[in-house]
């Protein structure tokens, strides 16, 4: 039984996860259909005075630092590997990642060794924990700064036509609000007539509208990328023997 990854990512996320997921095996057809639109608002010098270390919880607010032409030399918080990736090639070198890969890990990574403080946490505009808040709760000055928003956009045709034909499709989630704008995404459609496999990166992804539309999701063992690449694995697994023959 073969399944379509249905990847709902911003594009540039969407098709790299594409590739990895490949590279992993992925043997089913790949749809990107994208639910949010990056707009990076780029900062300038006097935006990030005074800052003596950084606090990345995504690649966008890395791309934001690099594309305005401002210094990689502060030290850094990354909430996961592929924000601490993103930032050594955008050429910083002091580096920190959170153990668990969320924010809550990050929290505590920092608040347990506080860098150079004041922090600045780059940002989009939504966020699901609001981290330089909690920061200062704990006695450690930090700033935030929305480096980027996330535009909604449409569920395409194509991926409406998908999901309205039988057959089944694979839909992982990677933050709260993605899992809302997919529930809402449903909305306009006549009927439902997919099977609908949802694997998400956190338990906190499947709070809401998302659980009407898939009884029996998945949870992804460690909350990042990895972890929800390793779950659609062993799931397309489970669907290849599921189709056999007996």
């Amino acid at each position: 039984m073969v399944a379509t990854l249905l990847l709902s990512r911003p594009q540039e996320s969407s098709e790299r996860f594409a590739r990895e997921m490949r590279a992993l095996g992925w043997a089913g057809p790949v749809m990107i259909a994208p639910l949010q639109r990056i707009v990076l608002h780029l900062p300038v010098r006097q935006d990030v005075a005074g800052a003596e270390s950084l606090i990345f919880t995504s690649q966008h607010a890395v791309a934001a630092w690099q594309a305005a032409g401002l210094d990689c030399d502060l030290p850094v918080c990354c909430v996961g590997p592929r924000s601490a990736e993103a930032a050594r090639e955008a050429g910083f070198g002091n580096i920190r990642q959170a153990p668990g890969g969320d924010a809550v890990s990050l929290l505590a990574m920092i608040s347990a060794d506080p860098p150079p403080a004041p922090m600045l946490h780059l940002r989009g505009q939504h966020v699901a924990m609001p981290l330089a808040e909690k920061l200062a709760e704990r006695g450690i000055e930090a700033r935030e700064l929305v480096v980027y928003r996330q535009e909604v956009l449409p569920l395409q045709a194509a991926a409406c036509e998908l999901l309205s034909r039988p057959g089944d499709v694979v839909v992982p989630l990677f933050s709260p609000r993605s899992a809302r704008l997919f529930a809402q995404a449903f909305g306009p459609l006549p009927q439902l007539a997919a099977r609908l496999h949802v694997v998400a990166i956190s338990p906190a992804c499947l709070q809401g509208a998302i659980a009407n539309f898939a009884p029996r999701p998945r949870i992804a063992r460690t909350p990042d990328a990895q972890g929800v690449a390793d779950e659609l694995v062993a799931l397309q697994r489970e669907l290849v023997e599921r189709g056999k023959p007996r």
